[in-house]
Parts: structure tokens; C-alpha cells; sequence
């Protein structure tokens, strides 16, 4: 039976007894319904997993005390450092985005503002948003058996964030506004950096920022993609031809 697995974000070692309470607790008892000497795994980030086992279900100070038993060592991530750079849709969309391009591997997401984006948010339901997709994030790596944490990068506007990509890797902008089909036929590098837009897409300045700055504009083909379609399918594509996807 594969067991239930857990993000925590403190150091972890065999041996160890921890305690683990607030959302964590919640989720054991009240979702889990996990029981003294039941097992789960347990993972911080540092992409090492650990089998646990529940020592004492406090349900009055509301805490589990667990044993960690073992270490698993076990690599799930993709050879591939991906980095997707999503225009910000509406929040539906958005988690969607978020929760599978964690699933398929992608090691670092930006949410940017673009000129059509429709969604307006002040700094205080930015920074809600932030945690929002960072909690979903945490969550997908559990579901999806990853060990590390895809980083959420804080969001800005894409003329601003173009300007600051000079690292030396593959940058790809996704746009149906490309009349060539500049389809993928290059080998990349193991560092990719991929630019979808939202729902209405990026105007000619965002794609001729991205291009002076070194950004290959690139088209799926003649249908028009919703952007959480775009998302999923860029990332399986190159997962396919150059990352971890074997069928």
C-alpha cells in the first residue's frame, strides 16, 4: 500500500521523535485518519524522503508525535531545470497551472503581469495569492511523489522580469501570434525557461522585449490553446523529448 506523504518543513533525521501540529495535525487526524502506529512518509524539501510512524495522537493540544524510522533514498525529479514564467489568469486557472506544472516536474514558477492580464490585485491580495500557490505547490509534490518544493518566485510585470533573464540557458516564448511554426526542432539546454500568456495573450511590445532579450518565440501550430491547455501541453512536450517522460 503506498503510503500517505507529508511536507514538513524542518530538518529531519532517523532516530528522530517530532512533533507535528497546526495544518499538519488537521490534515492526519481529520483527512488521513491516521491512527497510533500507523506509517506515512515525511519529506522537507531537501529531496530525502523518511518513513515515520505515530508514536502519541494528542487530540487536546491537538499534536501527533512521530518516530522517524528510516531513510528512503529515492530521486523522482527530471534532469531538466524548468522554469514556467505563466501570465496571470483567474484563479481557478491559475491554481490549475500551478498544481500541474508542479506534477509534471517544472522546478521553478513566476506568476508575471502582462498587459492583458485581467486580474487586478493590490499587495496585500498579492502576498494572499503568493501563499495561496505555494501551499498548492506543497501539495502537489505530495501528491505527485516529488521530494523538493518548487520554488514560487514573486510575481512582477514581463517587460520588468525579461530584462533580468541573461542567464545562459534556453528561453522560450509560446505565442500563436507567430505566423512560422518555429516548432521545437533544436536540442536545449538542460536549463529552460518557458513564457506563457494569459487569456489574452501578450502584446507586439511584450514579444519584442522578450526577443531583445534573447527570448525564441515559438508556436504550438494553427489552433489557439487556452492558456492552461498551452501550460500543460508545453511542459509534456519537452518533458517528452528532453526530460524524464518515458512511453
Amino acid at each position: 500500500m503506498r503510503l500517505y506523504r507529508i511536507y514538513h518543513s524542518m530538518s529531519l533525521s532517523v532516530g528522530e521523535i517530532v512533533a507535528l501540529d497546526g495544518n499538519i495535525y488537521q490534515h492526519l487526524l481529520q483527512v488521513l485518519r491516521l491512527k497510533i502506529k500507523d506509517k506515512f512518509i515525511l519529506f522537507n524539501g531537501d529531496t530525502k524522503e523518511f518513513e515515520a510512524s505515530i508514536l502519541k495522537i494528542d487530540k487536546k493540544k491537538k499534536f501527533f508525535l512521530v518516530i522517524i524510522e528510516r531513510f528512503i533514498q529515492i530521486n523522482r525529479e527530471s534532469f531538466l531545470n524548468i522554469h514556467l514564467a505563466q501570465g496571470i489568469s483567474c484563479s481557478d486557472k491559475m491554481d490549475f497551472i500551478i498544481q500541474k506544472a508542479v506534477e509534471l516536474g517544472v522546478k521553478t514558477i513566476t506568476p508575471l503581469f502582462t498587459k492583458y492580464c485581467n486580474v487586478k490585485l493590490d499587495a496585500n491580495q498579492l502576498n494572499k495569492k503568493m501563499y495561496r500557490w505555494r501551499q498548492i505547490a506543497i501539495h502537489a509534490a505530495e501528491q505527485s511523489g516529488r521530494n523538493y518544493i518548487p520554488k514560487i518566485i514573486n510575481s512582477c510585470h514581463i517587460l520588468d522580469w525579461c530584462k533580468i533573464q541573461d542567464l545562459d540557458c534556453t528561453k522560450l516564448i509560446f505565442t500563436p501570434q507567430i505566423l512560422s511554426q518555429n516548432n521545437i526542432k533544436y536540442n536545449i539546454s538542460n536549463n529552460v525557461i518557458i513564457v506563457i500568456g494569459p487569456e489574452g495573450g501578450f502584446s507586439d511590445k511584450e514579444i519584442n522585449t522578450a526577443m531583445i532579450h534573447k527570448f525564441i518565440p515559438v508556436s504550438l501550430g494553427n489552433r489557439i490553446l487556452r492558456t492552461e491547455t498551452a501550460s500543460i501541453a508545453i511542459i509534456s512536450i519537452i518533458q517528452s523529448k528532453w526530460g524524464d517522460f518515458n512511453f
